[in-house]
C-alpha cells in the first residue's frame, strides 16, 4: 500500500534532544519552532528565536467601574490575582505596519522597540515564516462556544469575578443550598461534595 504523504505538523523533532546527543552547532528549538499568538482568529505576534514581533495589538480594557487597569498592574506585575476575558472585534484592533519587534531576551517587558541596525533583517526573516505559516492554515467552522460553565465562580450566584472590583460579597438570592453554605461562617466541615467548591471560592476571593 502506498505511504500517505506526511502532514504538516506544528512542532519540531525533538528526539535529539530527548537522548542527549543534539549538537551545540544546531540551531536553537526556539528558532527552529517560531510561536504564534493568535486572540480568535487574527494573529498578533509571532516569536522567532529571541525577538517578538507584533503585528497587531488590542487596547488595555478599562472595567465597567473606570478603574484603569494599570493600577492593579504597575510595572506590568499585578498585584494579585485576577483576569480579563477579552474578545477580539476587529474594531479593537491596533494594526501595526510596519510591525513592533522586541528583543525578548533583553527587554523581557517589551517596553523598548529594536533599534533599526537590527530591524530589517529581523522583519524580513519573520515575514517569510509569516507567509509560509498562513498559506497552512486551513480555516475550520468556529469551535468555541460561548458557554460560561468553565469561568471561576468567585461571587455566587453572580458568579462574576472582576479583580478591578472591591465588593468582597454579593446579597444571596437564591434556593440553592451549596450557594447558601459557601457564604454561611461554620464550625463543623461541610459535606464531602461541597469541600471542593468552598476551597476553590476562597481561593479566588483572596487572591491566592
Amino acid at each position: 500500500e502506498k505511504a500517505k504523504p506526511q502532514q504538516p505538523l506544528d512542532g519540531v523533532n525533538i528526539w535529539e534532544e530527548l537522548k542527549g546527543t543534539r549538537s551545540r552547532n544546531n540551531t536553537k528549538l526556539s528558532t527552529e519552532r517560531p510561536i504564534f499568538y493568535y486572540c480568535n482568529t487574527k494573529l498578533m505576534a509571532i516569536r522567532h528565536g529571541r525577538y517578538k514581533v507584533h503585528y497587531n495589538t488590542s487596547p488595555i480594557f478599562l472595567s465597567d467601574m473606570g478603574v484603569d487597569v494599570t493600577q492593579h498592574c504597575p510595572g506590568g506585575k499585578p498585584n494579585e490575582d485576577w483576569y480579563v476575558d477579552q474578545t477580539c472585534p476587529e474594531g479593537n484592533m491596533i494594526v501595526h505596519n510596519p510591525p513592533l519587534i522586541f528583543d525578548v531576551v533583553l527587554d523581557p517587558y517589551e517596553i523598548y522597540e529594536l533599534d533599526a541596525t537590527r530591524y530589517h533583517e529581523v522583519v524580513s526573516e519573520v515575514e517569510l515564516i509569516r507567509l509560509s505559516h498562513s498559506q497552512s492554515v486551513v480555516p475550520v467552522p468556529q469551535q468555541l462556544g460561548s458557554s460560561g460553565d468553565v469561568k471561576p465562580c468567585c461571587n455566587p450566584p453572580e458568579c462574576r469575578c472582576d479583580k478591578l472590583t472591591s465588593r468582597p460579597f454579593v446579597k444571596i438570592e437564591t434556593n440553592d443550598k451549596i450557594f447558601r453554605e459557601l457564604r454561611q461562617p461554620t464550625i463543623e466541615p461541610l459535606p464531602k461534595e461541597h469541600v471542593l467548591p468552598r476551597n476553590i471560592d476562597q481561593m479566588f476571593m483572596s487572591g491566592l
